[in-house]
């Protein structure tokens, strides 16, 4: 346009106002970059900004990224109007239960458990002249950061794929707009593709940008259950895709060769599944007497969920089951669980008043939480053990001997944690939960954290 040419001005009026208004999507989830905060007496804090994703109601908890700091929604106001609902497109102002000074322009407010912040994301440019390695401030929404730009692919003239290293985390959003200022000139524009951490390597990543751009999803998704060994989660599906969580599901059940677990939101390859078999087979060549369960499994395998297990215990050829528990084929259940009991009772019973911590005796073991939870609530009330504290099981003999050279050092001094410490070479867990059971002697009486005999019995 030019001030020099009315018809270019009546040109652009005519082609805004034949544009027709864009519907917010109702699945969006509320995005709302500060541009402003300011406190009015009597009302509180007063944030302003442009409501270009999602919707807000009176009422409602927010969360702001940038602080992690809960708010809740006490007025809204379009063009100076109350409302009860805000949906996106609108300049919006909100009332929040807020110091003023704990938000700040370009600070982003949004809902709680949908985004995570990374210090990297990939994009597509459009731009004259992109150097590889280059400083640019990057803007999106009010927020300016800095970054440095690696070109990862240039795919014509003025449009490439990037990678962006942020000089602090944001809480980027797939298809988000952004503009890049060099020199505080503008340099161009794009739309984020990647906004997560991915380790892929140049012609891989450039490959999912390809895809990404494209909006294949059942590409992409078949691209990264390839490229990710022991299988990718869905939970992150709105921010690394825009899609929901059951979108992301109907799409991830069109793949072939995988299991897709609907609960821990998990695409993983067959493989996988041969992956936690070998492991099986692995811990019973160690330890024939494992009594396993999924949860065990899932426990040790960090990226195996605990359906994946299930399925792969169920299907091994190598297990029986009873009562919840999966063991060596050809072992009876009651001879196995007392071989386990036995086992266990030994072990504390070599240890003295330095026992292993039940979970961590389970893995030596190879034992499921709830059969190793059974075999020491059993020694228990069959007075082989005493529990002292909530993690804390000691052979009852080993204790027994303990207390009387508490009482025999109680002869000639008091004790107390640091006393016990170094007496007995124990940690401060053990010296609190022994002085705590040594209270129950009525021999012994304590003066704030002192134990002493007392005179007159």
């Amino acid at each position: 346009t030019s001030i020099q040419d009315e018809a270019s001005i009546n040109e652009l009026k005519t082609y805004l106002f034949s544009l027709e208004p864009r519907q917010s999507e109702s699945k969006d989830i509320f995005r709302f970059y500060i541009d402003r905060v300011f406190s009015l007496k009597g009302i509180g804090t007063i944030v302003t900004g442009s409501l270009n994703e999602g919707e807000i109601t009176l009422g409602e908890k927010i969360i702001c990224l940038d602080t992690q700091k809960e708010y809740l929604i006490k007025n809204i106001q379009i063009h100076e109007e109350n409302v009860s609902l805000a949906k996106a497109y609108n300049r919006v102002a909100l009332s929040l239960n807020a110091d003023h000074k704990e938000l700040k322009k370009g600070y982003l407010l949004s809902k709680k458990g949908y985004f995570k912040a990374f210090k990297e994301a990939d994009g597509v440019v459009f731009a004259k002249d992109l150097k590889h390695k280059s400083n640019i401030l990057f803007c999106v929404g009010s927020k300016q950061v800095s970054a440095k730009i690696s070109l990862l692919a240039k795919l014509d003239e003025e449009k490439y794929f990037v990678h962006f290293d942020f000089d602090k985390p944001m809480f980027l959003s797939f298809d988000e707009r952004f503009i890049l200022l060099e020199n505080s000139r503008f340099k161009g524009g794009g739309r984020i593709l990647n906004p997560l951490s991915e380790p892929l390597k140049k012609e891989q990543k450039t490959k999912l940008l390809h895809l990404l751009e494209k909006r294949d999803f059942l590409a992409v998704f078949e691209f990264l259950k390839n490229t990710h060994k022991f299988g990718f989660g869905l939970l992150s599906s709105y921010q690394r895709f825009k899609l929901t969580h059951a979108e992301a599901l109907k799409i991830a059940s069109k793949l072939k060769a995988v299991f897709v677990d609907e609960k821990e939101l998990n695409i993983y390859q067959e493989s996988c599944l041969k992956e936690v078999q070998n492991f099986i087979s692995f811990i019973l060549s160690k330890n024939p007497y494992a009594m396993l369960s999924a949860t065990l499994l899932a426990s040790r395998l960090h990226w195996a969920s605990i359906k994946l297990c299930e399925k792969a215990l169920k299907e091994s050829k190598e297990l029986d089951f009873n009562n919840g528990v999966y063991f060596k084929k050809g072992l009876d259940y009651e001879k196995l669980k007392e071989k386990n009991h036995h086992s266990l009772y030994e072990i504390l019973k070599k240890e003295g008043i330095k026992p292993t911590a039940p979970y961590n005796l389970y893995d030596i073991l190879e034992l499921d939480r709830t059969s190793g939870d059974n075999i020491l609530k059993k020694l228990t009330q069959a007075n082989l053990v005493v529990r002292l504290a909530h993690n804390l099981f000691i052979e009852k003999e080993a204790l027994k001997n303990l207390e009387q050279e508490c009482l025999k050092l109680l002869e000639t001094q008091s004790l107390d944690v640091g006393a016990m410490k170094e007496h007995f070479k124990i940690s401060r867990k053990y010296a609190i939960a022994y002085l705590e059971w040594l209270d129950k002697n009525e021999k012994i009486g304590k003066d704030k954290e002192k134990r002493f005999l007392k005179t007159n019995i």
